[in-house]
């Protein structure tokens, strides 16, 4: 499952709103619970025990990634930036 996430960021210094940014992020369903990630924010994933869990969690950690990469200085990836596809592929042996 494909989800989009639209995330305004604000600056942890004025806690100003500056802009919002939309992410794809991936959801996948698991024994566990639910896996999520963000493809254009490599390591930033987190999981939940419901989807709704799971989501609040992505948010929070895709703010912090952001908040983190903003401090040093790094450009903000776009949704531009990665392509998601979701694809099957058949295997034999």
């Amino acid at each position: 499952m494909v989800s989009l996430i639209q995330l305004p960021i604000y600056s942890m210094l004025t806690k100003q709103h500056h802009k919002i940014y939309t992410f794809t992020v991936v959801v996948e369903k698991d024994d566990d619970g639910y896996y999520v990630y963000a493809p254009q924010l490599p390591g930033c994933h987190t999981q939940g025990d419901t989807y709704a869990g799971a989501m609040t969690n992505i948010k929070e950690a895709m703010q912090g990634y952001l908040e983190d990469m903003m401090e040093k200085g790094e450009e903000i990836p776009t949704e531009k930036d990665t392509v998601v596809s979701l694809n099957k592929v058949q295997l034999s042996f």
